[in-house]
């Protein structure tokens, strides 16, 4: 009830694109939509365990259909042809490319 409390609370439906494993990072990345067609979202979890190291979600970035798995870094394209680039252990640090 902590979080009803402090702001709006909504739940939200998500169907699941394309997820990838990377063994070596002990890492699987999931992506995909939301409930309206411009949602996306990507989630990172630990392999093993299935704990959730993070999850980014997106009101205006259309659904995320692609994933790469660099060396530090998720590499995910949304349907719009953008490619949004996160670091894996700070997803607070990414960028965003479109096409013109």
């Amino acid at each position: 009830m902590y979080l009803k409390k402090q702001a709006d609370f909504n739940w939200y439906s998500c169907a699941i694109l394309p997820t990838l494993i990377n063994e070596d990072s002990d890492i699987e990345a999931i992506s995909g939509e939301g409930k309206y067609g411009s949602d996306g979202f990507i989630a990172v979890l630990r392999l093993k365990t299935e704990e959730l190291i993070w999850c980014a979600f997106f009101n205006e970035s259309n659904p995320f259909d692609e994933i790469e798995i660099l060396c530090t870094e998720i590499n995910v394209r949304s349907t719009l042809g953008c490619l949004w680039k996160f670091k894996i252990r700070n997803s607070n640090i990414f960028s965003v490319e479109c096409p013109s």
